[in-house]
């Protein structure tokens, strides 16, 4: 969940984990209910140096890269997707981005994250390493 920094890209990604399961049926349904510029890719499809992210964290969290190059996951990646969505999700963004709401968007975030394999559409490729 923390935050990094890479060089400038001009479009905002949206970065996924395409061999989860759970992950990649999370992501199709985001795209039903929201539209933003930003590229949605899977991390397996993508040259992770370009924004100065091992393979290792994208596994493990979803993440948000700025047009700005910076880099935050988890919930906070969450967050910023919504605030740059605006509209009627400024309100979700808020909730994770924002105390007192932000440390249990944290953790009810990594929560989910450890059982993606779990949950509705996670198979055992969804699990995360030990």
């Amino acid at each position: 969940m923390t935050e990094s920094r890479s060089g400038d890209t001009p479009t905002p990604y949206l970065i996924f984990d395409g061999d989860c399961g759970f992950c990649s049926r999370t992501i199709e349904l985001l795209g039903k209910w929201v539209t933003h510029p930003a590229v949605v890719a899977s991390w397996q499809s993508l040259d992770l140096d370009r924004f100065g992210v091992t393979p290792e964290r994208a596994n493990h969290e979803i993440l948000w890269v700025d047009t700005d190059g910076t880099v935050s996951g988890g919930s906070v990646a969450f967050g910023r997707y919504f605030a740059a969505v605006g509209g009627r999700f400024r309100p979700l963004a808020l909730l994770l981005l924002h105390q007192p709401t932000r440390w249990v968007a944290a953790r009810l975030y990594e929560l989910v994250a450890r059982n993606r394999h779990r949950m509705p559409g996670g198979t055992a490729s969804c699990s995360l390493p030990r």
